[in-house]
C-alpha cells in the first residue's frame, strides 16, 4: 500500500465556498484568504462529517497600497473564447492526482493555478515556457477514491466533488472549473 493512499473510510466532505482571492488596483498584487484565525468546524458530525474550512470565514478584506483590495470574482472557464481545458483524476488508489492540460491560441496566459481540495489548497505557478499541463499530487483524504480506476470514468460517485481549480491571468482574471463535474471531464472549447 502506497504511503499517499486515503486511509479515509468515508468520503471527506467540505463546505461548497470559493476560497478567496483579493487583487490590489494599485500594484496588481494577489492575495489568498488563509485562515480567519480560527480552525477548521464542523458543521454536520456523523460517519462523513461535513468541515468548514478556515477560509470559508473570513469576512475582512486585506488591504494593499492603503487601500482594501478588490476580491476576485471567479468566472468558469468556459466563458472564455479560444481556452481548452481538460481535467483527468489519474492514478487510481497508490498514486491518485489531478492532470490539468490547458492550451490557448496564443501564449500560455496563466500565471498561476490553485487546486481547492477535502483538506486545503495546492498552487502551481505557471513558467513562461510553459509546458501546458500541470499535475496536482495527492495524499491522505484527498486521496480518496471508490476504485482504482485510472483515468477516473466518471462514474456517479464523483470521488473528488468539492474539489475546484482556480487559474488566474493578468489579462483575463480569476477563472473556475470543478473538476469533479462529467462536463468538465473532456475538453471544452470555445
Amino acid at each position: 500500500m502506497s504511503g499517499t493512499r486515503s486511509r479515509s473510510f468515508w468520503k471527506p466532505r467540505i463546505a461548497p465556498v470559493d476560497v478567496p482571492f483579493y487583487r490590489c488596483s494599485s500594484c496588481g498584487a494577489i492575495s489568498m484568504g488563509v485562515s480567519d484565525g480560527r480552525g477548521i468546524a464542523t458543521l454536520e458530525h456523523g460517519r462523513a462529517p461535513l468541515h468548514e474550512l478556515p477560509y470559508q470565514r473570513i469576512r475582512n478584506i486585506p488591504s494593499c497600497c492603503g487601500n482594501p483590495m478588490d476580491i476576485l470574482a471567479a468566472r468558469p472557464f468556459g466563458e472564455i473564447p479560444g481556452i481548452s481545458v481538460e481535467a483527468r483524476f489519474i492514478g487510481g488508489y497508490d498514486a491518485n492526482a489531478l492532470r490539468l492540460t490547458w492550451s490557448t491560441p496564443e501564449h500560455n496566459p496563466f500565471e498561476w493555478i490553485c487546486v481547492r481540495t477535502f483538506s486545503g489548497m495546492q498552487m502551481h505557478y505557471v513558467p513562461e515556457r510553459d509546458p501546458g499541463y500541470a499535475i496536482f499530487a495527492f495524499a491522505d483524504e484527498d486521496a480518496y477514491c471508490y476504485c482504482d480506476k485510472s483515468p477516473c470514468e466518471s462514474c456517479t460517485f464523483l470521488c473528488k466533488r468539492g474539489f475546484t481549480v482556480y487559474a488566474y491571468a493578468t489579462e483575463i482574471g480569476l477563472l473556475r472549473v470543478d473538476p469533479a463535474k462529467p462536463q468538465t471531464r473532456s475538453t471544452f472549447l470555445l
